[in-house]
């Protein structure tokens, strides 16, 4: 049976508060992935001194949309509560019944933190993994600064992407249909690496987008009549600090694609989000590879010989397919009095001087409409070339799933 499930199905009554009914297949149990700052204890010598005006970040795993009442944010000296706005943003799945992506939240405190003060975030889900997550808590200084301009020039976006090492390894990018358990089918899927370089700066995030993906035809060029130009968010990964002095080390982002149609062309980008959760840098880099007919392994060998190949890989299978899964679905909520619907400001136009990333530089909405972390035969990686589609499409369909929230923030 054809597994495509239309989006708007996906919406349904029936689907649990928050959550896509398509995702019941996958883990619910909640994990921590990450945090910013970095959760270690206060007087590590790697420990991020966290700027007044940045937001703290997490990144989560499982079905849980969180209340006001499962979040602590404090000083911890006398208890102090912190107003703050929380922020989620979850990606989606290209492949049904796959491990989502993390979910981010931002927890946003209304007013600037006191300098040189050391603070407290507690976080209670209520159905934690393991013991260590129920009652999960991030302790962290503040530095004697702010934020400061963002220097968005110095991210140059996706670099390239192919396929996730090769073919022929055990562990390559081809990852057979899972029919384990009949009712959580897992299609077949192909892995790719998104490769980018991080800035060296820990308070920001990064965002993977595919762009486009767009059938071949016999010759390997594209039909564009029948392109999907939905630019789709399908991971967030923390920032990186330069600890070492030795630079920031460079990161593949592995994400997951059907198998099912070959030959294509898909594309993807990588941009920043500042602490407001909007996309900075250049948003119109993009890089693609075109994903072809696996070769049978190992390299060389002869299909017409026989016991030449030790294997060969299946047929694109046209049932093997549904539409893009979109994650959790979360409100917007308010800590210690803080207000839940606080609109985002546009880039240059922060509250006060000095305000986070500003000077008008390059920037556009987050990723929620708001204005860590190549292989041979089937398809070579793309260097990043600029010209992505335009975000109408892309807005729209974010607006369908509800991800739309528009924010503000006072001074």
């Amino acid at each position: 049976m054809k597994r495509t499930v239309a989006l708007a199905a996906l919406l349904g009554a029936a689907a649990p508060l928050g959550q896509a009914a398509a995702q019941q297949c996958t883990p619910q149990a909640v994990s921590i992935g990450y945090t910013q700052p970095n959760n270690v204890a206060i007087s590590d010598e790697n420990a991020d001194r966290w700027p007044t005006d940045a937001t703290i970040r997490l990144g989560y795993g499982g079905a849980w949309c969180p209340e006001a009442a499962q979040f602590t944010l404090e000083k911890i000296d006398d208890g102090t509560p912190v107003p703050a706005q929380v922020r989620f943003v979850t990606p989606f799945t290209l492949v049904e019944n796959s491990p989502p992506a993390l979910t981010l939240v931002d927890v946003d405190p209304i007013d600037a933190l006191e300098p040189r003060t050391d603070y407290r975030l507690v976080v209670r889900p209520p159905n934690p993994s393991i013991p260590l997550f129920a009652e999960y808590t991030l302790e962290f200084r503040t530095a004697n600064r702010t934020v400061g301009p963002l220097p968005v020039n110095d991210f140059e976006g996706v670099r390239g992407v192919a396929l996730a090492g090769n073919r022929c390894s055990e562990n390559g990018p081809f990852a057979a249909l899972d029919d384990t358990n009949p009712a959580c089918l897992v299609s077949t899927r192909l892995r790719l690496n998104i490769a980018y370089q991080p800035i060296d700066r820990g308070d920001v995030s990064y965002i993977i987008y595919r762009n486009s993906t767009t059938p071949l035809d016999e010759g390997g060029q594209p039909i564009i009549a029948e392109a999907d130009n939905t630019r789709i968010p399908l991971m967030i990964q923390s920032g990186a600090r330069d600890t070492l002095g030795t630079g920031v080390p460079p990161r593949q982002a592995q994400v997951e694609v059907l198998y099912y149609p070959i030959p294509r062309r898909d594309c993807f980008s990588v941009v920043m989000l500042d602490e407001w959760g909007r996309e900075r840098g250049d948003t119109a880099a993009v890089a693609c590879v075109d994903l072809l007919p696996l070769a049978p392994c190992p390299d060389g060998c002869d299909p017409m010989q026989m016991g030449s190949c030790m294997f060969g890989f299946p047929d694109p299978n046209p049932f093997e397919t549904n539409d893009p899964v979109p994650g959790q679905m979360c409100p917007n909520i308010g800590l210690n009095g803080g207000p839940a619907d606080r609109e985002i400001p546009p880039v240059g136009e922060e509250p006060g001087a000095g305000g986070a990333g500003g000077g008008g530089d390059a920037g556009v909405g987050g990723p929620d409409g708001g204005g860590s972390n190549g292989g041979g035969g089937g398809g070579g990686g793309c260097s990043a070339t600029p010209g992505a589609p335009g975000g109408a499409a892309w807005l729209a369909l974010l607006a369908l799933v509800g991800l739309r929230r528009r924010r503000d923030r006072q001074g």
